[in-house]
C-alpha cells in the first residue's frame, strides 16, 4: 500500500513538472493570411504576441521576402532575407511589423520566424503569408483568417527548413527563367530599361529638391552652424525621398579626434519634421544634468547594491526635448533601463524599469513540488526493506577552468568575419565590438565585460592613447544602431585592428 502511494506522488510529481514547463511558450498570431493595401499606403501589419515565461525573452526575428511585379511588358520576381533583434515581453503584446510602401501592382509572399534560447534553441515560425499592393479600394478584400504559431526547438524546424531553401531555389530557377524570356525579347528589355532610367531621373530629380530645402531652412541653418562652432565637419549627406518633396535625411559630420555627430529628421512637403540631433557634447552636457539630479541618484545607488551595471546608453535630442536611455544588466542576466528627458534645462520624467525576477504563481507551484518530493521520500525512507549503501564516496569537485578570454575574443572574431560574409552586417560589427572590448577589459583586470566608454576611460587613466580604438568601437556602434552604412574596407580595418590586438 505504501508502494502505491509514492508511485501515485511520483506521478503528481511528473505531472505537475510537465504543466509547468508546458505553460512557457512564445506565441505569434496574425488575423488574416492575405493582407490588402492600395499603392503608395503603408503595408503595415498587427503581429499579436503571447509570452508566458516568467520574463521578457529576447531574440531575432527573421522575414523571408519574395517579391513578385507583374505589369504590361514587365515580369519580375526577387527575394530577400532581413534578421533584426527584437523582445518579446511577458503577457499579450502587439508589436507592428512595417513593409513599405509601392508605386505599383506587387505581391509579396513573406515567411517569419522568431528565434531564442531558452534551456535550447527554440523558434515560432509564421509561414505563406501574402500581401497584395492593389489599385483599387482594399477594404472588401481583407478578411479575418487567423493563423497562429508556437515555440518549437531548432531540431524539429530542420524539414521546414529545408523546404523554405528548397522554396528559394525554385524561385531563382523562375528568376533565371523569366531572365531568358526576357532576353528573348528586345522590345520588353528595351522598355524596361527605359522605365528603370526614368525612375533614377525622377529619384535624383527628388534628391535634388530636398537637398535645396533643406539648404534653404533656417532650423537646419542654425542646427549646421552650431555642428560648425563645434569643430565638426560636414561628412555626408544621405536622402531617401518619398514623392512630393518629402522623405528622411540624415547629415553626418565628424571632427579631426574622431567624434562624429548628425542631424536627421523627416521633410514633409517641404516642412521639417522630427528634427533630432546628436552629438558627443550635447550627450556629455545631458548625462551630466542627468547625474545632478536626485531622482536618478537614488536608482543608481538601488541598482548598485543590486549589482547592476550599464551596457547601452543613448541620447537623442528631438526638436526641444531631449530623451535619454540607459540599459544595465547584472550577474543574474536580469534587465533593467532607466528612461529620463530634459525639456528647458530641467529633468523630468526619471523612471526606472526592471524585469521581474520573480513570479507568486511560479513560486508556489515549485512549493508543492519540493513539499511531494519530502513527502515521498519519507514514506519511501519508512517502509523500505532494503538497506541503502553505505560510505558512498562523495566526488570531490572540480575546480572551474579560468575563464580563456583571449579564446573567446578570437572566436567572437572568426564569427563576426562568418557574418559579415553572410551579410549580416549588425551582427558582424556587434561580435567584432564585444570581441575588442572582452579582450581589453580581462587583459586589464576588469575581469568582466565593460561597455565601450568604460574600457576607454580606465585606459585613458593609464596614459594609454585610445582615440583609434574609440573611432573603431564608434563606428561599430553606430552600425548597430542603423547610423552608418557597412562597407567591406572599414570592416577589413576593424578586423585587422582586432587581430593585432589579440594575439
Amino acid at each position: 500500500m505504501k508502494k502505491i502511494l509514492c508511485f501515485f506522488l511520483f506521478l503528481i510529481l511528473i505531472n505537475t513538472t510537465l504543466t509547468l514547463a508546458k505553460s512557457e511558450d512564445i506565441t505569434l498570431t496574425l488575423n488574416q493570411k492575405e493582407y490588402y493595401f492600395k499603392i503608395g499606403a503603408p503595408a503595415i501589419i498587427p503581429l499579436e504576441t503571447e509570452n508566458t515565461y516568467t520574463k521578457n525573452i529576447s531574440g531575432q526575428l527573421t522575414s523571408t521576402l519574395t517579391q513578385s511585379t507583374n505589369q504590361p511588358g514587365i515580369s519580375q520576381s526577387s527575394t530577400s532575407s532581413n534578421s533584426i533583434p527584437m523582445m518579446i515581453t511577458t503577457g499579450k503584446n502587439q508589436i507592428q511589423l512595417n513593409f513599405g510602401t509601392s508605386s505599383q501592382p506587387t505581391t509579396l509572399d513573406i515567411s517569419l520566424s522568431f528565434q531564442y534560447f531558452e534551456q535550447e534553441s527554440k523558434a515560432v515560425n509564421l509561414d505563406n503569408l501574402k500581401i497584395h499592393i492593389i489599385q483599387d479600394d482594399p477594404k472588401n478584400q481583407n478578411k479575418q483568417n487567423k493563423q497562429s504559431s508556437s515555440s518549437q526547438s531548432q531540431a524539429s524546424q530542420q524539414q521546414k527548413q529545408l523546404q523554405q531553401q528548397m522554396k528559394q531555389i525554385q524561385n531563382q530557377q523562375q528568376q533565371t527563367s523569366q531572365k531568358l524570356t526576357n532576353s528573348q525579347s528586345h522590345q520588353d528589355s528595351s522598355a524596361l530599361k527605359k522605365q528603370l532610367e526614368a525612375q533614377n531621373q525622377q529619384l535624383q530629380a527628388q534628391k535634388k529638391l530636398m537637398k535645396k530645402t533643406l539648404e534653404q531652412n533656417k532650423r537646419i541653418q542654425q542646427e549646421h552652424k552650431k555642428m560648425l562652432d563645434k569643430g565638426y565637419k560636414l561628412s555626408n549627406m544621405e536622402m531617401n525621398p518619398d514623392k512630393n518633396n518629402s522623405g528622411n535625411f540624415k547629415m553626418s559630420y565628424k571632427k579631426e579626434n574622431g567624434d562624429k555627430a548628425q542631424i536627421s529628421g523627416r521633410i514633409n512637403k517641404n516642412k521639417i519634421e522630427n528634427l533630432q540631433t546628436n552629438s558627443e557634447e550635447e550627450k556629455q552636457q545631458a548625462l551630466k544634468k542627468l547625474q545632478e539630479n536626485k531622482d536618478f541618484q537614488k536608482i543608481q545607488k538601488k541598482l548598485s547594491k543590486e549589482k547592476f551595471s550599464p551596457t547601452k546608453t543613448s541620447v537623442k535630442k528631438i526638436n526641444n526635448k531631449t530623451q535619454i536611455k540607459i540599459q544595465y544588466t547584472n550577474e543574474k542576466n536580469q534587465t533593467a533601463t532607466t528612461t529620463a528627458t530634459i525639456k528647458n534645462q530641467t529633468i523630468e520624467n526619471v523612471k526606472l524599469e526592471k524585469e521581474n525576477s520573480s513570479n507568486t504563481n511560479y513560486l508556489t507551484i515549485i512549493i508543492i513540488i519540493l513539499i511531494l518530493i519530502a513527502t515521498g521520500f519519507i514514506i519511501y525512507k519508512r517502509y523500505q526493506k532494503k538497506k541503502e549503501l553505505q560510505n558512498i564516496q562523495t566526488p570531490t569537485p572540480t575546480k572551474p577552468k579560468p575563464y580563456n578570454y583571449k579564446l573567446v575574443s578570437r572566436k567572437l572574431l572568426t564569427k563576426s568575419k562568418k557574418l559579415f560574409q553572410e551579410k549580416k552586417y549588425k551582427d558582424a560589427y556587434e561580435s567584432a565590438s564585444q570581441a575588442i572590448r572582452i579582450f581589453l577589459s580581462y587583459s586589464n583586470g576588469l575581469k568582466k565585460e565593460t561597455t565601450s566608454d568604460e574600457i576607454i576611460r580606465h585606459l585613458k587613466t593609464k596614459n594609454i592613447k585610445t582615440s583609434k580604438l574609440k573611432n573603431t568601437l564608434d563606428t561599430c556602434s553606430m552600425v548597430e544602431f542603423a547610423k552608418y552604412s557597412p562597407n567591406k574596407s572599414d570592416f577589413n580595418k576593424i578586423i585587422s585592428f582586432a587581430e593585432t590586438l589579440i594575439k
